[in-house]
């Protein structure tokens, strides 16, 4: 048993096995012999390498806002000296890319966007991490006030209760 959830994967006297992620695992090794004895040995494998990571401190931001992105990336049982040395940050809408750890980016429009970070250490391991950005954009919203049914001359009355608006231009379609 290699200790990652793949169970008792593989038998035979020089098996090999690929650790797809990093992290301290808890393998073991069960022997037994002709007459039905066993026995077995457990140790530990260390896998070393980076865990990328994005602090995201609002769960949503509006379209004219500045956003900054934080890096929460860490390193799993680090080498001496070792550290992370890159960071690639894609926004998710077509913008130049930043390389910079804690990262400014304006969004030009509103939606949902996936930002993806990949991350690499003194050693040259690599991870990749998304999460995904709100932005809220303008949001027009009205209510009909007086009867919207009648002889001309008509007078009909609105009500704007529109959100994150600062200008409005109404076209009444006549």
């Amino acid at each position: 048993d290699f200790g990652d959830g793949n169970g008792f994967s593989k038998t035979g006297p020089v098996p090999f096995h690929i650790y797809t992620k990093a992290g301290i695992y808890n393998a073991r090794l069960v022997t037994g012999d002709s007459i039905g004895c066993f026995d077995t040995l457990k140790f530990q494998v260390k896998v070393r390498g980076v865990k990328a990571g994005i602090k995201q401190p609002k769960s949503f931001y509006l379209c004219s806002e500045i956003i900054q992105l934080f890096d929460s990336s860490l390193l799993t049982d680090p080498f001496p000296g070792d550290r992370i040395t890159r960071w690639a940050w894609d926004f998710g809408d077509g913008s130049t890319p930043s390389y910079l750890q804690n990262p400014f980016h304006y969004y030009s429009t509103f939606g949902q966007f996936t930002v993806r970070l990949i991350v690499r250490n003194t050693k040259g391991c690599t991870d990749t991490t998304y999460t995904t950005i709100h932005v809220r954009g303008p949001e027009p919203l009205f209510n009909i006030v007086s009867d919207s049914i009648g002889c001309a001359p008509l007078t009909v009355e609105f009500d704007n209760i529109s959100n994150l608006v600062k200008n409005w231009i109404w076209y009444f379609g006549d």
